[in-house]
């Protein structure tokens, strides 16, 4: 998800963080909405659209993958604010939850090793606990748990599970955010019921 790229002995250590933001406000991609994006600072960005649903895929360098994804996040506003739009971001799209395969994709490893890490653990601990089942036998876990687990063990970079941890927390906050604006939207309309 980033890449060092150091500036000089002086200057903070700067990296290239990729991330894909998930839009809300608008469905469909317009010039004018792209050369706002393009003029309020997402140059580094490549918008898309599927299913009446907007993607900002980004490459923006920072000093941590934090900084990158708020100041795109700062960006977007100030393009939909500009445009007169309730531009927004919704989430990062990534998905919490990941599947044993996906978990044996991500470290590079057989699903039949990634089992045995599932039912042996290592090194005297167990594997994190599945978070659900998408269905019976298929078993799903929350990516920055078995990240941490994972980075606990040297088995991946500390980084992984850092991006990870960033993420889930970037995630929650827009969610509790979005969540802020409804309940203070309908309000007024639960106090007219009344």
């Amino acid at each position: 998800m980033s890449s060092d790229n150091a500036t000089g002995d002086d200057a903070a250590p700067v990296c290239e963080h990729e991330f894909t933001l998930v839009l809300r406000g608008a469905d469909q991609i317009t010039r004018e909405l792209e050369e706002a994006l393009f003029e309020h600072g997402c140059d580094d960005a490549t918008l898309s659209c599927s299913h009446q649903r907007l993607w900002l895929d980004v490459v923006r360098e920072a000093a941590t993958l934090e900084e990158a994804v708020a100041t795109a996040i700062r960006d977007v506003r100030r393009a939909g604010a500009a445009m007169g739009v309730p531009l927004d971001v919704e989430r990062l799209d990534a998905c919490p939850f990941i599947t044993q395969a996906g978990i044996a994709r991500r470290l590079g490893c057989s699903r039949q090793y990634l089992g045995q890490l599932v039912v042996k653990g290592r090194k005297g601990r167990r594997f994190p606990a599945a978070a659900c089942h998408l269905h019976e036998g298929n078993p799903v876990w929350q990516w920055v748990t078995v990240a941490r687990w994972l980075a606990d063990l040297g088995m991946v970079a500390p980084q992984m599970a850092e991006e990870a941890v960033v993420i889930d927390r970037l995630n929650a906050a827009l969610s509790a955010e979005a969540a802020g604006r409804q309940n203070t939207s309908a309000a007024p309309r639960m106090k007219r019921g009344a």
